[in-house]
């Protein structure tokens, strides 16, 4: 493999935006730029590395894999981001280093070649404005499901209270239906009595 960029569409893709494999080759006095497309003024680019590794002819040296490019402030800046060595650690993940161009890799020691592999991300603004729209849909979404987790609580002591206010008229109503035994029965008087009871002058016959 020369050092030259690899562009192939990938079938895997991010949150938004699209995916492309990156992939070059690295060698001693040999670096790689990676720049915009300047394709359209609406594109978001950089790149996502995942792996380096030394290729099989390689020699048993220290390889030190460098990039260069534009840190806090403008401020050029050059950083060693992988040690690797045929004997010892041959390859390295590097966990999807996020990279905005201008960007340069560079072989700072060793022969080579070291391959680098990861991704090239093209975002357009109308993928930024969908997805706005979507954390803001998201967003009322979760306040609606926060409001009727407040208000579940509060129905249930509703209808607790009003069980409970039902269950003390059911009894207060069956307390005050319930005889006391303090009623007096009325006496049935026997028929001697009740004749005892009429008048003197009633039942006489005339003389």
């Amino acid at each position: 493999m020369d050092s030259s960029l690899v562009h192939a569409p990938c079938p895997s893709r991010r949150e938004r935006g699209q995916s492309y494999l990156f992939g070059c080759s690295l060698a001693a006095g040999k670096s790689q730029s990676f720049t915009l497309s300047q394709k359209s003024h609406d594109q978001h680019e950089f790149l996502l590395l995942h792996t380096a590794s030394l290729g099989g002819s390689a020699p048993d040296e220290v390889h030190v894999l460098e990039i260069s490019g534009t840190g806090f402030e403008k401020k050029q800046i050059s950083v060693p981001v992988a040690t690797l060595r045929q004997s010892v650690q041959p390859s390295i993940a590097l966990h999807g280093l996020e990279l905005h161009p201008p960007v340069k890799l560079n072989l700072l020691t060793g022969a080579g070649p070291l391959h680098v592999c990861g991704q090239h991300i093209v975002e357009n603004e109308d993928d930024f404005e969908e997805e706005e729209e979507e954390d803001e849909d998201e967003e009322f979404d979760e306040e609606e499901d926060d409001e009727e987790e407040e208000m579940e609580p509060s129905d249930e002591i509703m209808v607790m209270k009003k069980g409970a206010a039902l269950k003390q008229a059911e009894k207060e109503h069956k307390v005050e239906s319930k005889p006391t035994g303090n009623t007096p029965k009325r006496q049935k008087l026997s028929q001697p009595q009740e004749q005892k009871a009429k008048p003197k002058g009633a039942g006489r016959g005339k003389k």
